[in-house]
């Protein structure tokens, strides 16, 4: 199961490769608050030719769907936003509960022709039981240098 979690991290975006994001047993939110962005609906492309189709799965989450190894995936993924940063909250839909991981976060900057997913590090300090724990981390951290990954950036542009 621990190896389809990292294929499933690979798969939505290629910086994963060198295995440098955050990920958490909480989101940033308990339950999602911002809705669904029709700008970001649609299919998306990245340099690497990794692709991804976002289609809305209720009114506040999407439904990523993307392959790895000619595999479909199929990804869940709400916005939280943090001192007026957004992140998006990721995680493998219908998957295994029970493994140690279920989130991985990312923070991203998107408008209707571009996603820039810009890798938080794995490095953290800290590991969180609680969403409120995890965003007042966030708050106080996301200033400082280590927080991000900042040579892990993947930016996808819109298919027309």
């Amino acid at each position: 199961m621990k190896n389809q979690i990292a294929l499933t991290i690979l798969l939505f975006t290629s910086l994963l490769l060198t295995n440098c994001t955050y990920q958490s047993n909480v989101t940033l939110d308990e339950k999602p608050t911002i809705k669904v962005k029709p700008e970001l609906l649609g299919n998306w492309i990245s340099k690497d030719n990794d692709t991804l189709k976002i289609i809305k799965f209720d009114d506040f989450n999407y439904e990523i769907i993307t392959k790895l190894e000619k595999k479909p995936l199929d990804l869940l993924a709400f916005e939280s936003t943090v001192k007026k940063s957004n992140f998006i909250n990721i995680w493998q839909k219908d998957k295994d509960t029970t493994s140690a991981f279920k989130y991985t976060i990312f923070k991203i900057d998107a408008n209707k022709n571009k996603i820039k997913l810009t890798n938080i590090s794995d490095s953290l300090n800290g590991k969180f039981n609680t969403s409120e724990d995890l965003r007042k981390y966030f708050e106080t951290d996301m200033e400082k240098k280590y927080f991000y990954h900042n040579k892990k950036v993947d930016v996808y542009k819109k298919l027309k």
